[in-house]
């Protein structure tokens, strides 16, 4: 998913005007994640690291902007627990 930044950041020596998040995440987003009661650090954390920015360039996100990021993630973070998980048929 992209999202268009109203507020163009810099990111790895040069402006960005929109960030690219994946539809699905993956395990090394997580990793050193707390499961519940996450702070505001750590979604701004999984943000840079699934949007392969530095955390600078995340800190200087427009609230604006992080806005329609969070919401991203908000949904990002409430599909986890409703996906489906696949199990397996119990043997006798």
């Amino acid at each position: 998913m992209k999202i268009q930044l109203e507020y163009p950041i810099q990111a790895h020596g040069e402006t960005i005007s929109e960030i690219e998040l994946p539809d699905r995440g993956k395990a090394k987003h997580m990793r050193g994640m707390p499961i519940e009661n996450m702070s505001v650090d750590d979604v701004l954390d999984f943000i840079s690291r699934t949007a392969n920015i530095p955390k600078s360039s995340v800190d200087e996100i427009d609230f604006d902007d992080l806005t329609k990021v969070l919401a991203w993630a908000e949904r990002f973070f409430a599909n986890l627990g409703s996906r489906k998980r696949r199990r397996e048929p119990r043997r006798k």
